[in-house]
C-alpha cells in the first residue's frame, strides 16, 4: 500500500536515500545512461557524478506515512458508503450493531459482520471499486472474503468468535523466553524485540500489560546491541507474561460486564 501512495515532487528530495554515483548505479544496478536520464526528477540533470535515489512514494517507516496511508484508506471507506458509526476504533464509540462494521490500520482494511454469511462481501467489493477508482491495488496475498478465519494485523481470528495468537509466533515467543531464562543474557535491542511482541498480543487483553515494569529500563535504548546480565527482577517479569500468555486468547462471545 505504501508503494503506491505519491508523495508530492516537492516533498520528496527530503525522503532520499544515501548518495551513489552515476558509475555504481550502471555497474550494479544495471542502469543503462539512457535508463538514468529517464529516472531523473524535474529540474535536475546528471552534470554530477554523485546522485541521490529519492522516493516518489510515501516510504515506510516515516512517522507521517502511516497518517497518510490511514487517512486515505478512510477516504477510500467513506467513498464507498461506510459511515463514521460503522468504524471500529479506540477514538470512536462502539458501533451499537455489527450487521456490518470495519476496522483499519495503517495499511489494513477489515470488515466485520455478526449477521451470517456473506453480508462483509457488499462492503468489501465496494471497497474494492472505491479503491480501484484512484488506482489503487490490492494485495491478493492477503485478501481474504467472508471467512471466520483470518489474521488481521498479526491476530487469529479463530471460528468467528474468537482472537488468538498465530501458532508460530506463539512459539517464538515461548523459545525466547526459555533461552533468556537459560542464558540471563541479552542486549537491550534483543529483549525490546521480544517485549514488544508480547505487548502487541497483550492489547487482547491489556490488564496484563500491568506485569512489566522493571523491564523498561533495561529496554530505555533500544539501539543497544551489547549483551548484558539481565536482572532477575526483568527476567521475573518476561517470564510471569509468558505464563499468562493462556489470556492472549479473547472470547468475542463474552457478553458486555
Amino acid at each position: 500500500w505504501f508503494d503506491q501512495l505519491a508523495a508530492l515532487q516537492q516533498l520528496r528530495r527530503w525522503f532520499a536515500r544515501p548518495s551513489v554515483t552515476q558509475r555504481e548505479l550502471c555497474t550494479w544496478g544495471g542502469f543503462t545512461s539512457a535508463e538514468l536520464r529517464d529516472h531523473l526528477e524535474p529540474g535536475t540533470s546528471l552534470e554530477h557524478q554523485v546522485v541521490w535515489p529519492v522516493s516518489r512514494v510515501w516510504p515506510m517507516g516515516f512517522s507521517w506515512s502511516s497518517y497518510v496511508a490511514q487517512e486515505t484508506l478512510l477516504k477510500l471507506c467513506a467513498r464507498s458508503g461506510v459511515t463514521e458509526g460503522q468504524l471500529m476504533s479506540c477514538d470512536l464509540p462502539t458501533p451499537l450493531v455489527f450487521g456490518n462494521v470495519a476496522a483499519l490500520a495503517t495499511d489494513d482494511a477489515m470488515f466485520f459482520s455478526n449477521a451470517g454469511p456473506g453480508h462483509t462481501l457488499a462492503m468489501a467489493h465496494a471497497f474494492e471499486r472505491s479503491l480501484a477508482s484512484v488506482g489503487g491495488e490490492k494485495q491478493a496475498k492477503k485478501d481474504v472474503d467472508d471467512s471466520l478465519h483470518a489474521t488481521c494485523v498479526g491476530v487469529d481470528l479463530e471460528r468467528g468468535v474468537q482472537l488468538g495468537v498465530p501458532p508460530g509466533r506463539c512459539v517464538a515467543v515461548v523459545v525466547s523466553a526459555l533461552q533468556l531464562l537459560r542464558d540471563k543474557c541479552a542486549s537491550p535491542k534483543q529483549l525490546h524485540q521480544v517485549l514488544g511482541v508480547m505487548q502487541w498480543f497483550d492489547l487482547l487483553r491489556r490488564p496484563k500489560l500491568s506485569v512489566y515494569s522493571h523491564v523498561y529500563d533495561f529496554v530505555r535504548d533500544p539501539e543497544d546491541t551489547r549483551p548484558q546480565l539481565v536482572p532477575d527482577k526483568v527476567l521475573e517479569e518476561i517470564l510471569l507474561g509468558v505464563l499468562l500468555a493462556p489470556f492472549w486468547l479473547a472470547d468475542l462471545t463474552r457478553p458486555w460486564c
